[in-house]
């Protein structure tokens, strides 16, 4: 899956992308091998526990179970470039922090924002493409 990734340092906008994939599956240790590529730094690669994928298998199931104190949960559809999924948006409550699942994409990960109090995007990673083979451009 590849993110496009928009963030403020000092006020001005910058963008990147990273790719997340899963490269290989030991399913007698629960574990999947993990590869990360970023734009601006080397690529990382790391055993992780499946729970750690955070695959979601019902998106509303998903979303009802999220019953974190001071967060709330409520299905929407999102648009990003890898196009409109149903999502559950897991907002943290007077943040500005905003995050959506989908049960339509591995990993769960659709989008992710940090507004600010002003309504300004301070930080956002969308799901730009996903499935077999997707590279970074």
């Amino acid at each position: 899956m590849s993110y496009g990734v928009s963030f403020l340092i000092d006020g001005k906008p910058h963008k990147g992308q990273f790719e997340k994939r899963v490269e290989m599956v030991d399913t007698e240790k629960n574990q999947a091998l993990v590869r990360i590529i970023q734009s601006a730094f080397p690529a990382i690669e790391e055993w992780v526990e499946f729970y750690a994928l955070l695959y979601v298998s019902d998106t509303q199931e998903f979303c009802k179970g999220l019953l974190e104190s001071g967060w709330s949960n409520r299905m929407e559809k999102v648009q990003v470039p890898a196009g409109e999924f149903m999502a559950c948006r897991h907002e943290k409550n007077f943040s500005g922090y905003v995050i959506w699942y989908s049960s339509e994409v591995p990993f769960g990960f659709v989008k992710e924002q940090i507004v600010a109090s002003d309504g300004e995007i301070i930080d956002e990673q969308v799901l730009e493409a996903f499935g077999r083979y997707t590279h970074l451009k």
